[in-house]
């Protein structure tokens, strides 16, 4: 798999056909040796509301163990679809700079020359 920096020229290549082309992926941000281990939940279609960890009444006794012994951070924002939103949860960035302003059904790795950025 071919990775670039993020901010740096496609180096993949797009041809007229799927055999004369080329994917590349931005190169994600990796964590260094030693760096905390965290879990991170990402719940589709369930407030705060909901779930009994942050006051809902669907009771939720193994997830309130393990936040009971956590930090819990609830200030989260929502771009209102579930692909983007999970693009920014994931990477920390903005989803139109992902390219995610839109639910994704299939990635295929090639990014359009004439998206401004």
């Amino acid at each position: 798999m071919i990775e670039y920096k993020p901010g740096k020229p496609f180096p993949g290549v797009i041809g007229r056909t799927l055999d004369e082309s080329s994917t590349a992926w931005p190169r994600p941000t990796r964590d260094g040796e030693g760096a905390p281990n965290v879990i991170f939940f990402i719940l589709d279609d369930v407030g705060y509301g909901q779930i009994s960890v942050l006051g809902g009444i669907c009771e939720t006794p193994n997830l309130e163990r393990l936040a009971n012994r956590a930090l819990r951070y609830t200030n989260m924002q929502t771009t209102a679809l579930c692909s983007p939103t999970r693009g920014c949860e994931l990477t920390g960035r903005n989803h139109h700079t992902l390219g995610l302003s839109a639910i994704t059904e299939l990635s295929m790795g090639y990014r359009r020359t004439d998206q401004r950025r």
